[in-house]
This record gives C-alpha cells, sequence and structure tokens, in this order.
C-alpha cells in the first residue's frame, strides 16, 4: 500500500492518517527558503486593498513581475479583477481573471501562459480552481486575499512560486472581517510577535528539522516580514523584489497621510 500527501501537517499525520508508526516512512520538508512570507492587513473595500498593485503595475507596466493573485470567492476575483482593469486599462491585455465559471477558451489560453515561456499575461487573478498542480514559469510573486482555511492552504498556494529556485514573495493580505474566519492556526502565524516560518513549520516538520531552519544561515531579510525588522545584513531594500517594494512603498504612503491627519 503507497500513501501520498502533497502537504501534511503533524496533527493530520498522527489523528487523521495515524501514520506516525508507519516503518517505511519518506518526508520532504515543505519549507521553501526562498519564499518571504509578508502579512498585510488591509481596508474592507477592494480599492484600498488593491491600491499598492495598482500603483506597482502603474510605475513598472509591463516589467511589473508576472504574478498570481489567489482570491476564496469568485465575487472577490471580479471585483479585483475589474478594479484593476478600470484603473489600468493599457495592461488590460496582461491581466487575466480565472475560476470555475470561466470560458473554456479562456482558461486553455491561460494554461498556455501559465506555462510558456514567451508569455504576455502578467497578473492572474484567481480562485483556487487555477489547480494547485499547474507549474508556473518565471513568476516570484504571489498574494493571497482573503482568510485562508489552513496553513495547508497557505503553503499550497504560496507553493505556486519559486520552482526556479529564484528569490520569491507571498503577500498574505486580510481585513478584520475576513480576519474572523481564519483557521487558528493561520491566525496564529498572523499574530506571531516571532518569526513567521517557524511558526508554520513548527506544524510540519520534526523538532530536529524546525532547529535546522532556526539555526540555517537564511538571510533575515528573505525569511518574513518579522524576521526583516531584525536583519543586520544591510541595506535590505538592494534586495528587495519589485512586488515586495511597491508593498512598502504604500506602507509607508499610507504612514505618510496619516501623519498628516492627525
Amino acid at each position: 500500500m503507497l500513501a501520498l500527501s502533497a502537504t501534511c501537517t503533524q496533527k493530520m499525520l498522527q489523528k487523521v492518517l495515524n501514520m506516525t508508526d508507519c516503518p517505511n516512512f519518506v518526508s520532504v520538508s515543505p519549507n521553501k527558503q526562498n519564499i518571504k512570507y509578508t502579512f498585510k492587513k488591509v481596508d474592507h473595500n477592494v480599492e484600498s486593498s488593491m491600491f499598492w498593485l495598482v500603483e506597482g503595475l502603474l510605475k513598472f507596466k509591463e516589467k511589473f513581475p508576472r504574478t498570481l493573485v489567489y482570491c476564496n470567492s469568485i465575487k472577490d476575483v471580479s471585483l479585483i479583477y475589474n478594479y484593476i482593469i478600470s484603473e489600468v486599462p493599457e495592461l488590460s491585455r496582461h491581466i487575466e481573471m480565472f475560476h470555475s465559471e470561466t470560458t473554456n477558451e479562456t482558461k486553455l489560453n491561460v494554461f498556455h501562459q501559465l506555462t510558456e515561456e514567451d508569455f504576455m499575461l502578467i497578473l492572474f487573478v484567481a480562485t483556487r480552481a487555477l489547480g494547485m498542480g499547474v507549474d508556473v514559469l518565471e513568476c516570484h510573486s504571489v498574494v493571497l486575499y482573503g482568510p485562508l482555511p489552513t496553513l495547508v492552504d497557505l503553503l499550497q498556494e504560496c507553493g505556486r512560486v519559486r520552482r526556479d529556485g529564484k528569490d520569491s514573495i507571498a503577500v498574505i493580505q486580510h481585513h478584520s472581517y475576513q480576519y474572523q474566519h481564519m483557521d487558528e492556526e493561520v491566525k496564529a502565524v498572523d499574530k506571531s510577535s516571532k518569526c513567521r516560518r517557524m511558526v508554520i513549520m513548527t506544524n510540519f516538520v520534526s523538532t530536529t528539522e524546525l532547529n535546522a531552519i532556526e539555526n540555517s544561515e537564511l538571510r533575515k531579510h528573505s525569511c518574513c516580514d518579522f524576521c526583516e525588522k531584525l536583519c543586520n545584513y544591510g541595506n535590505c531594500s538592494e534586495f528587495k523584489l519589485i512586488l515586495e517594494k511597491c508593498v512598502d512603498e504604500d506602507i509607508l504612503e499610507r504612514t505618510k497621510l496619516f501623519n498628516q491627519w492627525i
């Protein structure tokens, strides 16, 4: 008998699959060191939540990094897609949405664009209908919008990037109402006052593996937004990806506006 799982927590192994005493157990760590985790709280309306993404598109145009935006519902996909298209209509041919109601013709085009080196689409707004098994080429940026049901979903959706080994970033954003629907394990990562990677991996790997992650030579600025604050590597801005810079610039601009207001 052969039992396989793409992503599995320690709790699932013990209580669901009962595989802790399996004599021939092979496990590969789900920790992807080149993916940086950034959690970002946003406002309730889509316009405010995705303003930073629009600003990035306006600034970098066709050179904006290929990015996946995952949403929990077709409604959110439509709202985000229509908002972005309305703000940057000149880039409409470079942006597409994907969900269960998408026409077959569009689905085929999206799959073709995702897997071909000579691609035109740079931004995909999608639900989980965009299969987890798709190997997306030249993609190093993913945005998860809304509450994630489980940490397994978080890792799987973040796993769309970094497949070529290059530095990548996952921006996980939500507002207060969405937070209420988050799984408790995901909430723990969001509320963490220490390394988010360590909190996530506590649920997936053994103590030995966890210690190895903690003591690795992982550059702090490429681990998570919390670790970046503690980084003594130098000027981290030199190493930031375009999407990450867009997030930081948005936060900086909002801070300036807030300070002017008070």
